[in-house]
């Protein structure tokens, strides 16, 4: 990915994933100088990195424990 433009290493990135599709939404915090990268439909789903391809990378796992915890409180409910 090294000859990418930014744009381009973020959709590579985002299209590696078998998860769900969501939007995410990337905006700079000049408080503490990051980037941070929110998902609207999953609450409190953010994530932060120095550069745009990092904060999406770090959001990618965010996105990835969230919805793993979400099936695991599935099944336990299911249990009960």
């Amino acid at each position: 990915m090294a000859n990418l433009t930014p744009q381009l290493k973020l959709e590579a990135i985002y299209e590696k994933r078998n998860s769900p599709k969501f939007e995410i939404v990337i905006y700079w915090d000049n408080d503490d100088q990051i980037f941070v990268a929110e998902v609207p439909e999953l609450p409190r789903c953010i994530a932060y990195g120095k550069t745009q391809v990092e904060a999406v990378q770090n959001v990618g796992e965010a996105i990835e424990l969230r919805l793993e915890t979400a099936a695991l409180s599935d099944k336990h409910t299911q249990i009960l």
